[in-house]
């Protein structure tokens, strides 16, 4: 599977847990506007960092593992109608969120769904034209850890015949084979 794909899993996953009664849609999907308030994401890029670890030994079937380290930016956004009839609903759901990231069990949540929350921006005000209606949009990026592990199939040596004669004095001769299985 793609590390975007499962890094959006994991991310939409998260989001799920602690919102779970607001709809959360991945950004740029094409689907209709939604009437209440919702959460979208977006994740802007993954940045490599430090060096990959290869080891060094393959398995049995001459498999090697790679490691990576990743830090992935995502951009949520908390979008809904603000007005009298909503309540500011966009504006307390984006200010419940910003703070959530900061307890301790949502960032066990985190965890569970192989992301390691690093820090995250201040919380944007940026209104956005529907139609006819203005929507707000409080955004925030959120910056993750995220570790991917690939295995890549390597030819693997199975055995080694070293021959070799040695010569002494021009009469003194001795030759060897040395087999590792």
């Amino acid at each position: 599977m793609s590390v975007y794909v499962d890094l959006r899993n994991s991310v939409y996953n998260s989001l799920h847990a602690i919102l779970p009664t607001t709809q959360i849609v991945q950004a740029y999907g094409n689907g209709p506007e939604t009437v209440s308030t919702y959460v979208t994401f977006d994740i802007q890029n993954i940045d490599q960092i430090g060096r990959e670890y290869i080891s060094t030994f393959a398995d049995v079937n001459g498999t090697q593992q790679i490691v990576s380290q990743f830090m992935p930016k995502i951009k949520i956004e908390v979008i809904g109608k603000q007005d009298a009839e909503s309540n500011f609903a966009a504006a307390t759901l984006a200010e419940e969120l910003y703070f959530k990231l900061n307890y301790t069990s949502v960032q066990e949540l985190f965890q569970k769904n192989n992301l390691a929350y690093q820090r995250k921006s201040s919380l944007r005000v940026v209104p956005k034209k529907r139609e006819t209606d203005w929507y707000m949009c409080y955004q925030m990026d959120v910056i993750f850890g995220y570790q991917v592990v690939t295995r890549q199939d390597i030819d693997i040596i199975e055995s080694v015949t070293i021959e070799g004669t040695y010569t002494h004095n021009d009469y003194d001769s001795f030759t060897t084979t040395i087999q590792i299985p």
